[in-house]
């Protein structure tokens, strides 16, 4: 009797299971029928899996049994099941609520396509249980199994984004401490630790930051010191100067510290000794981490007297910097600068700001601004921002595309694409020229002979109802401003295609045969292909002596070492950190997001040319 009970149970128990193996076979059939209506264009097969395959996953899912489970977790990694079909699975792997989903899901992530792996981390991000330490550190060791960069980008910020998370305290903790060893010196994986511990304030992991300060990997030296400022630099400010100090350091780690740093006291001070740096490149870096303190009397001191420093690239930048702030010191502090500075085309950039901010205009008039500011500086109150513009100054009343030439130390950079052969209209008006005396007199200004009249000078312009081609244009524009250029003007000429091909190695002076062999360069241009807006706006930024750049393309980057706008924005603001070069943008019969941005961001101004 007590045999045939036990018999009755065990079918008790084990016919539900036959059940839901014999259901889940079912459904594994009715889930391969399904993939087969999943056809057509690629970006469409989405919405049919949605439609016809992830419905059939979630019954599967809802068995909630280790074969279920198993079969799932073979699936998500069944390379002849198409990737958009395989994004689903993860969703119905969590949604199962097995005890193993996590751990299956996380395991063998880094060997998925970049549509799946991206899938199984935005489902773990929003699963109801955080990670627990094993779990954490699976996680972790799923890291850097891409080689592309930019899907280590993308598994850095997801693998964050789901460890960030997690309310484990024991997790936590093992964040903050074993699991900079477990990482086992990995780059991938010390960058989200230490992204970790500055979103999460894990002070616990200061020693382990202080110590990655020195490492070889610029972006990891970078986190570091980034997460330390967030958790607080105080204790570390010895071990980051010797870090900042050290011989190869770059631009970006030197920019992005001292930039982290000045959110706090202690980097604060760091920030105004580095100010007064006996390195030029420190000083400069310094004058733009100051300005991001504009309520503290110390940095605007220390950045207001950046603009007497004697490294030109210095004043630059403390000028550039000027530009975004609105202190009552700073139109003395320019005001000086007009009366004593040296350089002529630094006193012009000064005087430029000053009448954008002030709304007066006195020229380069120092006596008048002195009486001005004597009279008016107890009541004076900044216009508003609104009515605030770029304002021209016309010192030598020359132009390019409708931008004032001030600078004597200039790069051209042009675009010499094959876009560049397209016809936009001109007005007859525009090919009349004046009949000049060659520039470099003695006072530097183009002297304009009277008694000539203007005629008509097609000037290699030809034009076709109405229209003609921007590289003919852009021809005689350059070769109408070398003509006006004082003779004590040097520049450089950097045309562009797919690689850029520089008119000299540096700024070169036109006095002499300059003049002419400048303009024998800009007769020889011929259209190419490509665009390589960034390895082009690279080159002429290493040029120590220029101080003023006007970039001219007509469309989006497609070439070079960064093709993205943001990059390029970024990168190009990382490298003019020490020179405050002046970039003025011309877009060329197509607006353009990135030319502006790059105008605004380097102190220049913007032209969209549609017409000439």
């Amino acid at each position: 009797m007590l045999f045939l009970r036990n018999v009755l149970l065990l079918l008790l128990l084990v016919a539900p299971c036959a059940a839901r193996a014999d259901e889940l076979t079912s459904l594994v059939r009715q889930y391969k029928a399904s993939l087969k209506k999943v056809t057509g264009p690629i970006n469409k097969r989405s919405n049919l899996v949605a439609r016809h395959v992830t419905p059939i996953l979630d019954k599967i899912a809802a068995l909630s049994t280790s074969s279920s489970e198993r079969w799932l977790a073979a699936e998500l990694d069944n390379s002849g099941t198409s990737p958009q079909a395989r994004a689903a699975i993860p969703g119905a792997l969590l949604a199962g609520g097995t005890e193993n989903a996590v751990r299956l899901l996380i395991s063998g992530l880094g060997r998925r396509p970049p549509g799946v792996q991206a899938a199984s981390f935005r489902m773990l991000q929003f699963n109801e249980s955080s990670l627990n330490v094993e779990e954490a550190k699976l996680l972790l060791s799923q890291l850097g199994a891409r080689k592309s960069r930019a899907a280590a980008g993308d598994q850095l910020e997801l693998c964050v984004a789901v460890l960030k998370n997690s309310k484990n305290e024991a997790t936590r903790a093992w964040l903050a401490g074993d699991a900079y060893d477990s990482a086992g010196g990995k780059i991938e994986r010390l960058r989200v630790l230490a992204r970790l511990a500055g979103e999460l304030k894990l002070s616990a992991a200061r020693d382990q930051l202080v110590e990655l300060l020195g490492h070889r990997s610029r972006e990891l030296a970078i986190g570091a010191i980034e997460a330390l400022a967030r958790i607080g630099v105080d204790g570390a400010i010895d071990e980051i100067s010797s870090a900042l100090d050290r011989p190869g350091t770059d631009i970006r780690l030197r920019a992005r510290a001292l930039d982290a740093l000045a959110d706090s006291a202690a980097g604060m001070e760091f920030a105004i000794r580095s100010a007064a740096s006996k390195d030029p490149e420190m000083r400069a870096i310094a004058m733009g981490s100051l300005s991001l303190r504009s309520g503290d009397p110390r940095a605007m001191k220390a950045l207001l007297a950046g603009l007497n420093d004697k490294d030109p690239s210095v004043c630059n930048v403390a000028l550039q910097s000027l530009r975004s702030l609105r202190i009552k010191p700073m139109l003395g502090a320019l005001i000086d600068v007009l009366a004593n500075h040296s350089d002529e085309s630094f006193k012009v950039k000064a005087l430029e700001l000053l009448v954008n901010v002030s709304g007066q205009n006195f020229g380069l008039a120092a006596a008048d601004w002195k009486k001005w500011w004597s009279a008016s500086e107890a009541s004076f109150e900044f216009p508003k921002q609104e009515e605030e513009g770029f304002t021209s100054v016309k010192k030598y009343e020359l132009d390019y595309f409708g931008i004032e030439v001030s600078s004597k130390r200039l790069g051209l950079v042009v675009d010499i694409s094959s876009s560049m052969r397209q016809m936009v209209a001109v007005k007859a008006e525009s090919l009349e020229e004046d009949e000049e005396e060659e520039a470099g007199g003695g006072d530097g200004r183009t002297r304009v002979a009277p008694a000539k009249k203007k005629k008509k000078k097609p000037g290699g312009i030809v034009v076709k109802d109405g229209k003609a081609m921007k590289i003919d244009i852009l021809k005689k524009e350059m070769t109408r401003l070398l003509k006006k250029l004082p003779a004590d003007t040097s520049l450089n000429m950097i045309s562009f295609d797919a690689t850029f091909r520089p008119w000299q190695k540096a700024l070169q002076p036109l006095k002499g045969k300059g003049r002419a062999k400048a303009l024998s360069y800009v007769a020889r241009i011929t259209t190419g292909s490509g665009t390589n807006v960034f390895d082009t706006l690279e080159f002429a930024l290493k040029d120590k002596r220029v101080d003023t750049i006007y970039l001219l393309t007509d469309g989006l980057p497609t070439r070079g070492r960064l093709t993205a706008p943001e990059a390029i924005l970024t990168e190009v603001k990382m490298l003019n950190r020490t020179r405050g070069v002046t970039i003025h943008t011309i877009a060329f019969g197509a607006e353009s997001n990135l030319l502006q941005q790059l105008a605004e961001q380097n102190g220049g101004q913007y032209r969209f040319v549609d017409r000439y």
